[in-house]
């Protein structure tokens, strides 16, 4: 068999209205062997692929492809069925196919649903190296390798979440989005009035906004002149500095990189000197500033705010995992990296825990590590932030939020000057009025991840 064409129609097309891939397919010499023909075909393939038999195909119900393979069809109608079935194995939604005949004798289009381009193209291909491998008499078919190729594939080159989830959205609403290059930038609407969204940042968000934002020190410099509550802290050149920072602020203190993201390098809720010097030994050497804040006793809050407006709200719970007097630190959490819910960085609702100095330094400061066994029952939190992106949780509480919070959050947003922030902040009840000594924004984000809002481990999904 071979590919003479590959075609990607991302919009309403002759054979559908949803992305389809058309392959023109030359079958060869198969045109002279349906699959009634070959022997034992049709057996290794439902085999290797059982859910082939559940296919409704144009018969319109279950097991009408394998029906079809009884009495008879022929290959490029049997690989579009291999392919939409290869995808689903993967977790990609694929539904619909459809295979028509060119006028050159042997020669089809073969036509089939996908969500991305490479691993809707692998699929097909992943289909014609199992046909021609059963053609070739093999009987025992590793499918499985095959899926995970394309997992793998749809996974690295798939929309990230936040920008996924906005392509969704305009869609269900009738908007024109496109995907543009290769990366999450897509141009929604046409003509004049179309607009472009990067992740959550979109074309009206303001330069000098995210600028602002990326700045720890001068974002708490704006928010307090505003008078909003914001922990009191310095910034640190060294390890000396560090240490004179705690003499000044007092414990417990929290330390963080200066320009630092998701949550990556924080250590919380250092209580005393000692804990300092067994923090101060693991800290990267390459950050040349970091924040030396006050440690505020709460819990952490992410407020999404869009044009002024409090569209979602998380408590954001840090990973951890509880000891089973058996086991070490390492593995309990390599344990709860297999849960299916995490995955390697957003490609699913939380993401897996890692096994980084991250953890090892938030250890340290207990005076274990990840060689540590815990004992039966003892919790054992293993990284000092809540950041989805270092494996937290995240519970909706969107309904919870006291209005007195709510203004706090939108004022926030309005100072740096974002239209789409999200907005990070401690307290003990969000769904009580503000106490300015009990509270304080830690964090003020441009481009705000929105899975935590659509994938909540508990409490209401979606916007």
């Amino acid at each position: 068999m071979k590919i003479n064409r590959v075609r990607y129609l991302k919009g309403p097309n002759y054979f559908a209205y949803t992305p389809t891939i058309c392959i023109e397919l030359d079958i060869g010499e198969l045109e002279q062997k349906p699959s009634d023909s070959i022997p034992g075909f049709n057996e290794t393939l439902l085999k290797a692929l059982p859910n082939l038999g559940s296919h409704t195909c144009s018969k319109g119900y279950r097991g009408g492809f394998a029906e079809r393979l009884r009495k008879g069809t022929w290959m490029g109608h049997i690989l579009e069925h291999m392919t939409i079935e290869l995808q689903n194995l993967a977790g990609i939604e694929a539904i619909r196919g459809k295979t028509i005949m060119m006028e050159k004798k042997g020669f089809y289009y073969v036509t089939f649903d996908y969500q991305e381009p490479h691993s809707g193209l692998q699929a097909f291909l992943a289909a014609k190296d199992i046909a021609e491998a059963i053609l070739n008499g093999e009987k025992l078919i590793n499918v499985q390798s095959y899926v995970k190729q394309i997992e793998q594939l749809y996974y690295k080159n798939k929309l990230g979440p936040s920008t996924e989830a906005i392509f969704k959205a305009a869609q269900a609403k009738g908007i024109p989005v496109e995907r543009m290059g290769d990366e999450s930038l897509l141009r929604l609407g046409t003509g004049t009035r179309q607009k472009y969204v990067q992740a959550t940042i979109s074309s009206q968000t303001s330069n000098i906004a995210v600028e602002n934002s990326c700045d720890k020190s001068l974002t708490k410099s704006i928010l307090r002149g505003c008078g909003l509550p914001v922990p009191e802290g310095e910034v640190a050149h060294s390890i000396e500095d560090i240490f004179a920072s705690a003499d000044r602020l007092g414990f417990p203190l929290v330390i963080k990189p200066y320009n630092g993201r998701q949550g990556q390098g924080v250590i919380t809720h250092i209580k005393n000197k000692d804990e300092l010097f067994n923090v101060i030994n693991c800290l990267e050497l390459h950050v040349e500033k970091y924040i030396v804040e006050r440690h505020i006793e709460g819990h952490d809050y992410r407020l999404l705010i869009v044009n002024g407006d409090l569209i979602a709200a998380s408590l954001r719970l840090p990973p951890y995992v509880i000891g089973n007097g058996k086991e070490t630190i390492r593995s309990l959490i390599e344990k709860e990296n297999c849960n299916d819910l995490r995955g390697e960085g957003h490609e699913k609702p939380m993401s897996k825990i890692p096994l980084t100095h991250t953890v090892t330094c938030y250890l340290e400061k207990s005076n274990r590590t990840l060689d540590t066994i815990p004992n039966q029952g003892e919790l054992v939190q293993v990284v000092g932030n809540a950041n989805l992106s270092t494996g937290g949780k995240a519970i909706d509480v969107t309904d919870q939020v006291h209005p007195t919070i709510k203004n706090m959050a939108v004022a926030a947003a309005k100072a740096i000057g974002l239209d789409i922030a999200g907005i990070d902040f401690i307290c003990e009840d969000i769904s009580k009025p503000i106490e300015h000594s009990k509270t304080a924004i830690i964090e003020v984000n441009a481009a705000p991840g929105i899975r935590m809002h659509h994938y909540p481990s508990e409490g209401k999904k979606g916007m």
